[in-house]
This record gives C-alpha cells, structure tokens and sequence, in this order.
C-alpha cells in the first residue's frame, strides 16, 4: 500500500478553508501528524484504507470518514486534546470501520464518537482507550446507529477509562440505536484503575508495581497500532518513548523532589535518581575494591563495570573508540588537562586563540595561565546583541594566526547554543583545532562527537544526575595522544627506573593516575542509564516548553528584566527593578525557592551584559509548570527588597 503524509501536496487531499476533503479509490495509507487542520473529510470508495493521527494539545478535531464500500482503520493518538468529534457512515453493503482512539489527558477532554450504518451488512468496532493523569477528565460520548434497512450488520463498542488521578469525573456514555431486528450489538465500559489481578499476574513475573502499570499502559494504547500501516514498529517505538516519558513519576525516584522545595538550580548541579544513590552505595557495600589492581573476584567486579561505564558514555556521545574517554574529577579538571596539557605546547608565541566574554572561569583561567606563558594571544570573537555566537563574527575574527577556537557549546548565563558543528566545519579547512565545553550542552541535548566533528570536549557527571567529582575528557585519539599528563603516580605509567626513564600507558589509563572516584564513576553509569531511558530529546523539548512558559509568565510582570528571552533552552537569566540579585535569592529562599545569583564564573560577560549581577533559574526535566507559578506568585510583589530582610 503506498504511503501519503496528508498536508504534502499530494493529489488526492483539497484545502477548503480550514477543511481537508480526501478522496481515496485505492488503497493508501494516510498519515496526519499535530494536524493543521480542524476538520478532514475522508471519502472512500472502494478502497482499504489505514488512516493514523497523532496529536499533540490539539484544541478541536473533527472527522468525517463516508465509507462508500471499504474497509477503513482509523488509529487516533492524542495527547491531551479537548475536543474530538469523529462520525463515520457506512453507506453501502460490506464497509467496515475499526475505531482505535486512544487519549491522554492531563485536562478536560470531550470525545464524540457516532457510526451510522447507512446499508445493510456493515460493519463498525469502536475501540476508545483514555488515560487520565495531573488534573485530566475524560467523557467518552458513543453512538452507533442502525436503522431497519441495515439488517444483517455487527456493532461493537468497548470504552476503557484507566484513571491515574483522584479526580472522578470521567463518562463514558454507550448508546446503541439499533432499529433492524437482525442486526448484531455489544457494548462494554470501564473507568478505574488497573484491577489487581492483571497487577498481581505481572508481579509475580518478579516486576515492581510500577513497572507493570507502565507496561499495562504501553499494552493498552499501543495495542490500538496492532493493525495500522507498515511503519507500525517504527511509530510504536516512538510513542512507547513519548508514553514512557509522559507517565514517569518523579518525584518517586528523586528523594530530593520529596524536601518541599521548588529546585531552580540545574545549571550548577542537578538532583540525582535513586539508582544513582544506590549504585554509589553499593560500591561501599558490596564491591569495595580498587580497579586494575587486584587479582581477585570483587576487584574483577569493578574492573569490569569501570569499562561497562566507559562504553556506555562513549555510546551517549557516540566517540569512535572508548579510549577517547577520560575519565576526570570534573569539567574543570578536563579543560585544564585540554588546555595545559595539550594546547599549551601545542601554540608558539603570536599564535592566536579565539574564545568569547561569556565563557566560565574554568576555560577562561586556564587560558590566561598558559598565554602568560607561552605567549600566544586571546581574541574574543564578538556577540550579537541578543548575546549570541554567529559564524559569521567566528570568520571575521579568524586570521591566518588562528590556531584553536575554545567555547562552550551552551552558555551557563545566557544559555545560547552555538553553531559547533558549523564552526568545526569551517575551522578544520584551515587546520583550526576547536575545543568544547560541554558542561550545559550534553545533559540537556543530543551532544553527537562524531557529527559535530569537535576535537575535544568536556563535560561533568553532576549536571546530568549523577555524583559529584566525575568528569569526562573527550578527545579524538590523535590529539588526545598528545595531551601530556598533568599527574602522575600509579596506575597511568608501564615502567619506570631509578635513572628516571619512564613509560606511560596507552589511553585512556595513561590520562587517569592515582585511585578515582571509582563509586562515582558507576553512578554516573546509572545517570546515562537513567537519561537514556527518559530520552534526551525529551529533555530539550520540556526544558524549552518550561522556559517559554516561564519567559510568558514573567514578561507579565513590571519590575522583571529577562536577559535571555528567546533563547530555545532551560535557563531564564533575570534582575528585578530596584533589588539586588542577592537580596532576590535571599526573599526567595523563605518560600523554599532556590535559584542562582552574582556573576555565574563568567566575570567577563558583565563587559557585554552590562550589570554584573544576575539572578538565574535553571530547569530540567523533573522541573514543573507548578514550580514556575510558585516561582512567578513570589516574583509578583512589590516588596521584595524590604521582605528579603
């Protein structure tokens, strides 16, 4: 069957207003995605045709499907809709619709679901799956229609109300007006939680509770794709990522969400997941041995998740080989080892480096250390106004003295994603090594080494849920080769004598002296586990929805500057009229709101900022709209500087 993305320009749909009409005389299957639209008429004659929505905070649909001898699936995927009218009419002998329609809803939703049987010998299955959370209410209206001259016709309706949420408000509303004497009817509803025997078969089967409601979940709504079109497998992996990510509960695996207080401080360093606590505390308890030195069970067992741990981050930012992976104490530690370890015998004197005013202190004070020695030279690339990175103001500050290019890939004041990947592009033409900081860009947004193209990058464990004192080096092997050690003891040398001859080891070892934090460096493992599993695409597109309602909310008030408006990421960098950033926090801290305030380590960017202070709310996934209206609600007064005493 040939595939048709409606609203592509094909030749079969017709724009009338705010109507798409379809007509179909072959099979096809139809794909709607967010829809444009508000009303599609579909008309089938002659013709199997699989028909898949999937919406997302769609106000209003309305669909009209005229089934003029067919056999038609329509599959409707909607997360929190409000409105949903669907009507089918089965107007010839041997149609036949199958109704999947599967709603998540976190508010009010109406479902209007009607098939008339215009003919005698249709036939029509209604299947409607919601699924209520937060403050969400469902009311399934159902109505299927026979009048005498459908004889011999089969009618079925099955309405299913999972409810997540103590609100009880939810309908569902079967009616059944069947005219002709012959023709066959059922019905069945349910609205409830999940019965405890279903709970019990899978429990017993060794899951948790919560693991086998997710999976009763996954089987209830993506059990409506059993019969849809060839690229089944493909949109059942994608909306098992987004149910997954819809239906997790937080606050049940981060002790630190249960304290009382709104957390609006990620860009310093993020809470960690149970999994975490717990790896790090089984290190003490279970395997507390040294790794690559002992010849022994337990000593085996860390060596062994120590390399597990070392492949998974290389898969997270997908390095060519797990020897590109170093770990370190931190992002500090991992651009002082770049920078003089690697760059500071890599430049002459006159070479040049470019870097701009809004950078951290740990790339910037490293910097000034080894251009104070080795006489190269720090130019700043200039900003635009909204204080981002262009290419173009990269070009025009590169010169044929240019020998690297060091910046963050994501600000941790203004938040800006830079155009790495464009850079890297046209710096390498010229031999141009380009060195990242990552610390704000990987735990928020597919962070890709290889596409990129970066030649190193740094990043900490803490600021993507895992512990502190982990970092991770980033570099591709030929220069990583070149970075010269900044410690040295055991673990990261092969020999040595009393003439002082000496030989490191390979990498990565050759990079990572002394005992690490081994206990940290596995609970960093489940970190990357614990992302991959929420999905780090799904982190970017919720830090961008709370930042946009955050940046809405507040813009309503008088005495706020935002800094950072229109930039796509979780960080809202502001100052209140009249009130120092400090004495911000300090008023806000009463009400157990925790934000960042001052010059954020990147002292310089006031030349450009022109204040140099700031108050700074960070966010990350496990963040909520709830935590922002408390956040704007305290904002919202006139007195803060005289409360905060």
């Amino acid at each position: 069957m040939n595939r048709i993305v409606v609203g592509s320009g094909n030749n079969i749909e017709k724009i009338l207003n705010d109507k798409v009409v379809i007509n179909v005389k072959e099979d096809v299957n139809l794909l709607i995605n967010n829809n444009k639209y508000e009303t599609y008429e579909i008309n089938v004659n002659d013709a199997n045709v699989n028909v898949f929505f999937i919406e997302e905070n769609v106000k209003k649909t309305n669909v009209l499907i005229n089934v003029n001898k067919g056999f038609v699936v329509l599959n409707m995927v909607s997360y929190n809709p409000s409105d949903r009218k669907i009507e089918v009419n089965l107007n010839e002998c041997f149609s036949n619709v199958k109704i999947c329609n599967s709603v998540i809803a976190i508010n009010k939703v109406l479902c209007h679901v009607k098939v008339n049987h215009n003919a005698k010998n249709t036939e029509s299955s209604i299947y409607n799956n919601g699924i209520t959370k937060k403050d969400g209410t469902i009311k399934f209206d159902v109505v299927s229609f026979a009048p005498k001259h459908a004889s011999i016709s089969k009618i079925n309706q099955d309405s299913k109300i999972i409810t997540l949420n103590d609100v009880n408000e939810n309908e569902i509303n079967p009616v059944l007006l069947i005219d002709s004497f012959d023709a066959e009817a059922r019905h069945a509803a349910f609205i409830g939680n999940f019965k405890e025997e279903e709970l019990f078969y899978l429990k017993s089967r060794g899951l948790n509770r919560k693991d086998s409601e997710d999976l009763l979940i996954n089987g209830l709504l993506i059990g409506t794709l059993d019969i849809c079109f060839d690229e089944k497998e493909k949109l059942k992996k994608k909306l098992k990522e987004e149910w997954r990510w819809f239906f997790m509960d937080y606050k049940k695996d981060f002790p630190m969400l249960n304290k009382g207080i709104v957390y609006l401080d990620n860009s310093a360093t993020t809470f960690k997941p149970k999994c975490v606590i717990d790896e790090v505390s089984k290190y003490y308890s279970s395997y507390s041995a040294n790794a690559h030195r002992g010849d022994y069970n337990i000593s085996q067992i860390v060596d062994d998740k120590l390399n597990n741990v070392r492949e998974e981050t290389k898969k997270f930012i997908n390095a060519k080989k797990a020897c590109e992976i170093v770990f370190t104490s931190g992002a500090t530690e991992s651009l002082n080892f770049i920078i003089k370890g690697f760059l500071k015998d890599y430049l002459k004197s006159g070479d040049e480096i470019l870097t701009t005013k809004s950078e951290h202190a740990s790339l910037i004070l490293p910097l000034f250390d080894i251009t104070s020695k080795n006489g190269a030279v720090i130019n700043y690339i200039d900003l635009n106004p909204d204080l981002t990175v262009s290419l173009e103001n990269v070009k025009k500050k590169i010169t044929n003295k240019t020998k690297a290019i060091v910046l963050s890939h994501v600000t941790n004041v203004i938040g800006d994603i830079r155009p790495i990947k464009e850079i890297c592009e046209y710096a390498h033409k010229t031999g141009i090594i380009v060195i990242v900081d990552g610390a704000q860009s990987v735990p928020h947004q597919k962070v890709d080494v290889r596409d990129l193209d970066v030649d190193f990058l740094s990043f900490s464990a803490h600021k993507m849920l895992g512990p502190t004192g982990v970092g991770v080096l980033y570099g591709k092997e030929k220069y990583l080769n070149l970075v010269k050690p900044l410690i040295e003891g055991g673990g990261m040398n092969a020999f040595f004598d009393s003439l002082g001859n000496i030989e490191y080891k390979e990498l990565p070892e050759k990079l990572e002296a002394g005992t690490q934090n081994l206990a940290g460096i596995l609970g960093f493992g489940k970190a990357i586990n614990y992302i991959n599993k929420v999905g780090i695409d799904n982190i970017h597109k919720k830090e961008i929805e709370l930042k946009k309602y955050m940046v809405d909310k507040m813009s309503k008030l008088k005495n706020i500057t935002i800094y950072n408006k229109d930039i796509e990421n979780g960080i809202v960098t502001f100052n209140v009229e009249g009130v120092f950033a400090q004495d911000v926090a300090a008023y806000l801290n009463k009400s157990g709101i925790c934000v960042r305030v001052g010059n954020h380590c990147a002292k310089i960017l006031s030349e450009v900022l022109g204040v140099k202070n700031t108050c700074r709310a960070s966010m990350y996934f496990y963040n909520t709209k709830e935590d922002i209206d408390k956040l704007v609600e305290k904002l919202d007064n006139d007195n803060i500087l005289y409360e905060s005493l």
